[in-house]
């Protein structure tokens, strides 16, 4: 199985017990979101 970065990262949230992930996505973000597994929440958080 191939690891990525993003599953690396996936994975270090999950065992510090985060569940929440805030951002402002664009299209570098967009892998790393569609991937989010099970349990963690986004929140959107735009810039005025």
């Amino acid at each position: 199985m191939i690891r990525t970065v993003k599953d690396a990262a996936h994975r270090l949230f999950a065992q510090h017990g985060l569940t929440t992930v805030f951002g402002n996505p664009g299209s570098n973000e967009l892998p790393f979101l569609a991937g989010l597994p099970g349990g963690f929440r986004y929140i959107l958080g735009l810039s005025c």
